[in-house]
């Protein structure tokens, strides 16, 4: 059963004018059939026909849900190399990150150019492996925020609150505030980002990582790109359809950087192929393969052509 919504585009705010599509859902292996639209004003897409319930599509075992658990080994390298990647330089955090690289956050941690004590909050934070993280480098004021959260968990720096964005006390501002891969799943993308801006300190900074329309990804795959992710991704905004969010919400854009992976090339694949999600992608390509789309990931987002990206912003 699906209920209707209003048929203008949640990014340009254009009406009634898509090119209308179906998409399965394919991540839990339920297979049911979703209606979205292209914006044909500024590209963007989304869902047109929302589920009555939402939450079926977030169970308990939902993989943002569930951290999962690893050895203090692996946790304290990847400290070390997180203090290598922002100045603090150790003989093991050098030598650990020539082997394995930098931890995935230290850029937007350099980026953002927060203190130990900044207040920091991830919108749509999951299980909080993220803030966790963050926590083992030594980041003290920490709150996370998920509605499909199984409870609230206060830990020592960490506060993993089950409540969306408009819970949270409107007088509490925060230095950096990190969506990732999360305000595609909201009903309301600009009442999100205009919470965003009353939340924000007046030198504070945002990021938001999302998937992008229009890009190379969707121009090949069409119904198959794995961005798309039925019913859950309520709206892909375009490049274009994401900077008029940003300026109805009163926000600046500073820095667009798009960085996508071989995801795009797996998932979608695996969807053209009609294979399970949880295929093993060495199942079905080979070493070479593998490599080939990781490549070919790199060079996308060298052309801006990424089916995902960074949208850094901060207070207008």
């Amino acid at each position: 059963m699906h209920s209707s919504v209003d048929l203008s585009c949640l990014a340009c705010g254009e009406a009634d004018n898509f090119h209308p599509f179906t998409v399965r859902e394919t991540m839990l292996g339920i297979g049911d059939i979703h209606q979205y639209g292209e914006c044909q004003n500024c590209g963007s897409i989304q869902n047109l026909a929302l589920p009555k319930d939402l939450s079926r599509y977030y169970p308990n075992h939902y993989y943002s849900l569930t951290p999962s658990k690893e050895n203090q080994l692996k946790t304290w390298l990847r400290t070390q190399r997180a203090h290598h990647g922002l100045g603090k330089t150790t003989p093991i955090g050098a030598l650990s990150t020539l082997f394995f690289g930098q931890p995935y956050f230290v850029p937007w941690l350099k980026y953002s150019r927060i203190t130990y004590d900044s207040a920091i909050l991830d919108i749509g934070c999951g299980g909080g492996t993220l803030l966790r993280h963050l926590h083992a480098c030594g980041y003290q004021n920490l709150t996370g925020v998920d509605p499909f959260l199984k409870e609230s968990v206060k830990v020592a720096g960490i506060e993993l609150l089950k409540l969306g964005i408009e819970g949270l006390d409107q007088n509490q501002n925060y230095d950096l505030i990190m969506l990732h891969h999360s305000l595609e799943h909201m009903v309301e993308p600009l009442w999100t980002l205009k919470h965003i801006a009353r939340l924000l300190n007046p030198q504070g900074i945002a990021l938001i990582r999302i998937p992008v329309a229009g890009t190379w990804a969707w121009r090949t795959y069409g119904a198959n790109w794995v961005q798309l992710d039925a019913p859950r991704h309520l709206l892909i905004p375009s490049v274009q359809g994401m900077k008029q969010l940003i300026e109805q919400a009163g926000l600046c854009l500073q820095k667009i950087e798009f960085d996508s992976d071989q995801f795009q090339f797996i998932g979608s694949e695996k969807n053209r192929l009609g294979k399970a999600f949880n295929t093993d992608p060495k199942d079905l390509f080979s070493s070479r393969q593998l490599q080939q789309f990781t490549q070919q990931a790199h060079q996308l987002n060298t052309e801006n052509d990424g089916d995902q990206a960074c949208f850094w912003i901060k207070r207008g």
